[in-house]
């Protein structure tokens, strides 16, 4: 058994329909990985409109990977709850995507993760549709801080299926894609 803890950021706010969150796994101490969200998380926020607030919650559950059972749960500081930050209008659903890497591979698949950063306000965009340049750039860098920030600690869960043992994977690297994305809903 390998205990893996998940830290479930909530989005909440007239700017999300229905539940909304946004997973993250560590195999270590969610200590180490908890303040390196809040830091992320206030990054992406410039780029949210007021409409939203991001929640990273104090306490959550503990799993083991490989059956995907629930162990126990782990508790750590307070709650930390900020609004968007971002100005004008915004489309709900429509955001940022970032891609997470792993050098692990699953059904002969790559082991990657998604986390989608919606909705975002109208300056996020450049005149062609795509996401400004400097945004790219901004995230990626905050990103691959938090990738050194969590070791190898934060990974991608690859979930039980089939009779086949869940699997964790370290994150090793991060992509914000040039392109708009769209959510039509998001599982809790």
């Amino acid at each position: 058994m390998a205990a893996i803890s998940r830290v479930q950021v909530l989005f909440s706010g007239a700017g999300v329909v229905g539940p909304s969150s946004a997973s993250f796994y560590t195999t270590g101490q969610v200590d180490d990985m908890r303040p390196a969200l809040i830091t992320l998380w206030q990054v992406f926020k410039v780029q949210m409109p007021s409409a939203v607030t991001v929640t990273i919650p104090s306490s959550g559950e503990v799993f083991d990977s490989v059956t995907g059972d629930l162990t126990g749960t782990w508790t750590q500081g307070t709650t930390s709850t900020f609004p968007g930050s971002g100005s004008g209008a915004f489309a709900r659903g429509v955001g940022i995507r970032v891609l997470w890497f792993t050098d692990g591979h699953t059904n002969n698949r790559r082991v990657r993760g998604t986390t989608y950063v919606v909705p975002c306000t109208s300056a996020t965009y450049d005149s062609d549709g795509t996401i400004q340049g400097a945004i790219i750039t901004d995230w990626t860098t905050h990103c691959s801080t938090y990738i050194a920030a969590t070791s190898t600690d934060a990974v991608i869960w690859t979930r039980p299926k089939n009779g086949a043992g869940g699997k964790t994977q370290s994150l090793t690297g991060v992509q914000v894609p040039d392109s708009v994305t769209t959510l039509r809903s998001r599982r809790v």
